[in-house]
């Protein structure tokens, strides 16, 4: 029988750095991907791997998602702090980094790959759907930078 020695020891604090990718079209409106198990969306988002740089990522991310290229994508904004902060059922705390990129200049038709994660849509900032948590927060905090860009 396995034991989980965890619970008899301290919680563990980690840092996470993930990127988040803002695809917007002619209209303004925003593209989100549908997460798995109900109607919960949320930007193409994902882990930094080990050795790639954050650029790399949000391509990579944004590629794996949605199955879209972008010629153009650059750092919009950086988000970390007491918001970002998950605590995990064993205890164990998750502060996350992430960076948000906008990406211009589309290179792929938006046809998800077969193993991506959802439906994919454009939606007007003013008419979005359920967030998943982190989604939430984060469109709360672009909506509010959005005009100031």
């Amino acid at each position: 029988m396995e034991r989980d020695y965890r619970q008899y020891i301290r919680k563990v604090s980690r840092i996470t750095v993930l990127t988040a990718i803002l695809v917007l079209n002619e209209a303004g409106e925003v593209l989100l991907q549908q997460r798995p198990g109900g109607d919960i969306w949320g930007l193409p988002m994902g882990k930094l791997n080990p050795s790639e740089s954050l650029e790399e990522a949000a391509r990579r991310e944004l590629w794996e998602e949605t199955a879209l290229t972008a010629k153009d994508i650059r750092l919009m904004h950086m988000f970390s702090g007491p918001n970002f902060k998950r605590v995990h059922e064993n205890g164990d705390e998750e502060f996350m980094v992430i960076a948000l990129y906008e990406a211009k200049g589309l290179h792929s038709e938006l046809a998800p790959k077969a193993h991506a994660n959802g439906a994919l849509r454009f939606y007007v900032t003013d008419q979005l759907p359920d967030f998943a948590p982190l989604s939430e927060l984060l469109m709360k905090e672009i909506c509010d930078i959005l005009p100031k860009l």
